[in-house]
This record gives structure tokens, C-alpha cells and sequence, in this order.
């Protein structure tokens, strides 16, 4: 069987609902967002405890970069808290609320995926001001 891709827009639809099946297995709330017709996108939008966010975009738009790149932008989290460096790509060293991991090709997107939902789960994702805080150094 193939590789699933976003190139497709059958894989697209296939690749949001396995990510919906996967925030469920790790209880988070996911909501798919089919392609409008004329566009070449499928998202799925899914929050976290703290605040976390995360939209996964399926988008293979004329002129956008490689279909099976995947940039996923963290954030949204609450006052007090921040993402911990040791369990995200690239943490804001600023602030500490948003992070941006890559992964490329949906099969390193769900193994990704995975360890981020499970940091996320057992609050290892996060550091509360008032802490031990490597980002206040």
C-alpha cells in the first residue's frame, strides 16, 4: 500500500481522522475541518489541558511548501505556564507559550505526535512559573 500524502485528496481526509483518532486515545479534544471546496486543505484543530493548541494542516495549495512537511505551531498556553524546551522543537525563548516542531511525512508527524501527547498528558510539557524555570536563567 502507499504512503499516505497530502498530494491526495483521499489521504488528506484519511490523515485528519487517524490524528482525530489519536488525540482521542490520549483523551484530547479534536475537531476535523474538511477541504471547502476550491481548496486543497484539511485541518484539524485540537486543544490541551493549560491551554495548549494545535492546528494540523493537511495543505497541498499550489505554491505552499512540500505537501508533507508538517510545521506545527504550539500555543495558547495559560498565564503562569510554559512549554518546556526538553519535550518541544523550538520553544520561544521569550515568553515560553509557543512552540514549532517539523516532521516530515505523516508517518514522523504521528510518531511526533505521539511523544508530544504524551508529554502533554502527563504535564511533563509544561514548566509553572515559580518553579525550577531554565527559561528565568
Amino acid at each position: 500500500m502507499p504512503e499516505l500524502t497530502a498530494r491526495r485528496k483521499t489521504d488528506r481526509q484519511a490523515m485528519a481522522l487517524q490524528v482525530i483518532d489519536l488525540a482521542d486515545e490520549y483523551r484530547f479534544a479534536a475537531w476535523y475541518k474538511p477541504e471547502q471546496p476550491g481548496t486543497r486543505r484539511a485541518t484539524v484543530d485540537l486543544e490541551f489541558p493549560r491551554g495548549l493548541k494545535l492546528t494540523v494542516k493537511f495543505d497541498a495549495s499550489p505554491g505552499g511548501t512540500d505537501p508533507d512537511t508538517y510545521v506545527l505551531n504550539w500555543h495558547g498556553v495559560e498565564e503562569g505556564t510554559r512549554l518546556d524546551p526538553c519535550w518541544f522543537g523550538s520553544v520561544n525563548p521569550y515568553h515560553g507559550h509557543k512552540a514549532t516542531d517539523v516532521a516530515r511525512g505523516f508517518e514522523a508527524l504521528q510518531d511526533l505526535l505521539r511523544q508530544r501527547f504524551a508529554s502533554v498528558r502527563d504535564d511533563y510539557a509544561f514548566i509553572t512559573s515559580g518553579g525550577s524555570d531554565a527559561l528565568d536563567s
